[in-house]
């Protein structure tokens, strides 16, 4: 059997990670993840747009585990 890996490219946020942070979100921890998901993609810039991909990625390590060393983040 192979061992299948996440996909790993720019941006990426593990599915497994979304998915606990969702179960778990209250609906104002859901509004922030949404309001900064669309800033994301309303950045002008790579600067600017990793600068919000990392508030994102650590809005959700707040109810999963201690933030990983994510591959293209």
């Amino acid at each position: 059997m192979k061992n299948l890996d996440e996909a790993a490219y720019k941006g990426n946020i593990g599915i497994m990670e979304l998915a606990k942070f969702h179960s778990k979100a209250s609906p104002a921890q859901k509004s922030k993840f949404t309001e900064l998901m669309r800033k994301k993609y309303a950045a002008r810039n790579d600067v600017e747009e990793k600068r919000v991909a990392d508030e994102i990625w650590d809005h959700v390590q707040t109810l999963t585990a201690p933030r990983a060393k994510a591959r293209g983040f």
